[in-house]
């Protein structure tokens, strides 16, 4: 490893954070203003003089064309400069943040939900690159970061071409040969389309765990993505819906007719599979929840429409061990129906009673008079709130059967403390 360099341009180095073929990344400390950004270095490492020119070009096309994109979802290019031999860039320093390439293997695919959340923010990106008359070219995992917080970025436009540069742009096929789309792997004119069918790849495998496109050379690799059609990412993972397999094919087409024109319409379709994918995981959380409540002995009496009225009408709260859920001498209009874990019954201090699942209370607060006695959570629990006014608005039928549950439990509570 190369010495720690004690300064770059006005910036005080701390430490390298990233290192690869072109350029290291340092952390580092811009003085005037305290703040931390991350430094990306090129330095000539005994290259000939085309090769030097070449990965000058690199420089100054990723600073001018980064530099000129401001989007939440694309790095953003800070200062530049030029030292001798040296040349940096100043970015934003993300902390941890890790590329997607973090997660394209079989065991640490993220949800599919996340997949298309992430493919449509750099599909945004992406398109506003594109209506600034840039193209990325090397759109790839490696290329595409994320944050703790969840915040996606497009970095690296080292080899990307700018419709309105006036000075001379990289040129030659260039880019990450798995990543590549069929007109930039033969050396024709490159659109925004091919940064579609590049990030249709990063989708697939994001989605799928594998790539679309394989061989065990260079040219064998290039003749898949001309022509071979891969299999839906839905053949290699179950749980991926079918209009999730449509975006991913239709990214991945070879004809540019028949490919998304632009990276704006691939976004739209995102969107829509991401509402529709939404439903149907709520629709499961509802039917897993609705098995949950109908065991219990509150909910025996009630028919199916009923019992569907009562979950869908309700909140469904979580506590943790020592969360208090209603607090003694407090007025509002929430009953609660004990769904899974245990409870204490507390009043003056003192502890009166447990909660097992099915039990309810908050029947004081029905009546609009003060709760008498505080509920904590003795383990992790589950539970429903209903609101009176919520209550109010369901089915007459549904009124009449929670409010004979409701007074059943009531005088059976209190034969209990009759009893006791």
């Amino acid at each position: 490893m190369q010495d720690l360099p004690e300064q770059i341009g006005k910036y005080t180095v701390r430490r390298e954070i990233g290192r690869g073929t072109q350029a290291v990344v340092y952390l580092c400390e811009d003085p005037f203003i305290g703040r931390e950004v991350a430094v990306k270095l090129f330095t000539p490492q005994h290259s000939d003089q085309v090769t030097s020119e070449v990965r000058r070009k690199m420089f100054f096309n990723e600073a001018r064309t980064a530099g000129k994109l401001r989007h939440p979802n694309i790095l953003p290019i800070l200062d530049a400069g030029e030292e001798g031999d040296r040349w940096y860039l100043v970015m934003e320093y993300l902390g941890d943040a890790k590329p997607l390439s973090a997660y394209v293997r079989p065991e640490s695919l993220m949800p599919v939900q996340e997949v298309i959340r992430l493919m449509f923010k750099a599909a945004r990106a992406l398109d506003f690159a594109h209506r600034h008359g840039v193209v990325h070219r090397d759109i790839k995992p490696g290329n595409l970061l994320l944050t703790a917080a969840g915040e996606l970025y497009i970095c690296d436009f080292g080899i990307a071409q700018d419709a309105a540069a006036d000075t001379t742009e990289v040129g030659g096929v260039m880019g990450s040969p798995s990543y590549m789309s069929p007109e930039q792997t033969q050396g024709g004119r490159v659109t925004g389309q091919s940064d579609i069918f590049s990030l249709g790849i990063v989708m697939y495998e994001l989605l799928s765990g594998r790539r679309p496109f394989k061989g065990g050379s260079l040219s064998e690799l290039v003749w898949q993505i001309i022509n071979a059609t891969p299999e839906p990412p839905s053949a290699y993972r179950a749980e991926v819906p079918p209009l999730v397999d449509k975006i991913a094919t239709k990214a991945l087409c070879k004809d540019l007719k028949a490919r998304y024109s632009n990276a704006l319409a691939m976004a739209t379709e995102l969107s829509l599979a991401g509402s529709e994918l939404e439903r149907l995981v709520s629709e499961v959380a509802e039917q897993e929840r609705y098995a949950m409540v109908s065991e219990l002995s509150f909910f025996k009496d009630f028919s199916y429409e009923e019992a569907w009225e009562i979950i869908r009408g309700s909140d469904w709260m979580q506590a943790s061990t020592g969360d208090v859920i209603v607090t003694e001498g407090d007025v509002d209009d929430c009953f609660y129906v004990f769904i899974s874990g245990e409870a204490g019954v507390w009043r003056g201090g003192t502890r009166i009673a447990s909660l097992a699942p099915g039990d309810c209370f908050g029947e004081m607060a029905l009546v609009g008079l003060p709760r008498t006695a505080s509920i904590g959570a003795l383990q992790p629990s589950n539970l429903l709130k209903l609101r009176a006014s919520r209550l109010e608005q369901m089915s007459v039928a549904t009124q009449l059967k929670f409010t004979r549950v409701f007074l059943k439990t009531l005088v059976e509570r209190l034969a209990r403390s009759a009893q006791k």
